[in-house]
């Protein structure tokens, strides 16, 4: 089959260049695959689970296998090129990172809200930004109690989303 037909090979979106330096820096090769994966990541509007990205991802590439779509994600995450959350559903949903620096300088900071019933994850970078007083004080706290170096922090929010709440959203406010 030619991917180039589908878009793959030239049309990849920034996802696929930001990671082009972290995967050089490792050793690891770029392949049409791991390409497929990070540009279906890029262009999802929130979080994924490794499942809901295979069925995503199948469609526009048949060949590709669960067990690919797993340990892409996890290459992903050593390269800090994806946000990791649990959700407490039994199972991890995954975003790339929009950290303008991600792959570079860490993954950053994130707050998410994690409704307990749907699973869905909703990214708040507004909030991120106002806690980075916080979370830069978190992080020399924790170096300097106990000499442990934070690579990524995470603020999870749980509660119910406003379809599962049965309320408005904010927005529609």
């Amino acid at each position: 089959m030619d991917y180039s037909s589908r878009g793959y090979g030239r049309g990849f979106g920034r996802g696929c260049s930001r990671a082009e330096g972290p995967f050089q820096r490792k050793g690891v090769r770029m392949t049409l695959t791991r390409r497929v994966i990070i540009d279906a990541l890029d262009r999802a509007d929130g979080y994924l689970s490794a499942e809901e990205l295979f069925l995503i991802v199948r469609e526009e590439y048949p060949g590709i296998g669960v067990a690919t779509i797993y340990r892409t994600l996890q290459l992903l995450e050593e390269l800090s090129l994806v946000q990791r959350v649990e959700t407490g559903e039994g199972r991890a949903r995954y975003a790339m990172s929009r950290d303008k620096d991600a792959g570079e300088a860490g993954v950053g900071n994130e707050v998410v809200l994690i409704c307990d019933r749907c699973g869905k994850v909703i990214r708040q970078p507004k909030a991120a930004a106002r806690c980075s007083e916080l979370f830069d004080s978190l992080s020399r706290e924790a170096e300097e109690n106990y000499r442990f170096r934070t690579e990524r922090q995470v603020l999870q929010i749980h509660g119910l989303c406003a379809g599962c709440a049965g309320t408005p959203s904010e927005k529609g406010r």
